[in-house]
């Protein structure tokens, strides 16, 4: 004859499964903002890219650098190409 876990066993088991997920999204998640940039438009940043596809996110209510920053009007979803800078003049 089988034994048949009981009622709160089987509790325990789903909230310390929750509670293992938890732990493990928030450890992989913490880091995934580090590498981005954040910039006011309008306004102007040196970004050094190297060739390749990126991806922009408009948010209209950010924090950049301590202070709130709110944007109106609407991202347009297009691919926007961003010209390289002139090469530094040598003297």
């Amino acid at each position: 004859m089988a034994m048949k876990a009981a009622p709160h066993a089987k509790r325990l088991a789903f909230v310390a499964g929750f509670a293992a997920m938890g732990v493990f999204l928030s450890k992989a998640l913490s880091g995934l903002g580090d590498g981005l940039r954040q910039i006011v438009v309008p306004g102007g940043a040196e970004l050094r890219l190297e060739p390749g596809r990126y991806t922009i996110f408009h948010e209209t209510r950010s924090t950049v650098d301590g202070k709130l920053s709110r944007v109106s009007g609407e991202a347009s979803g297009r691919p926007q190409a961003v010209p390289p800078s002139p090469a530094p003049s040598r003297r």
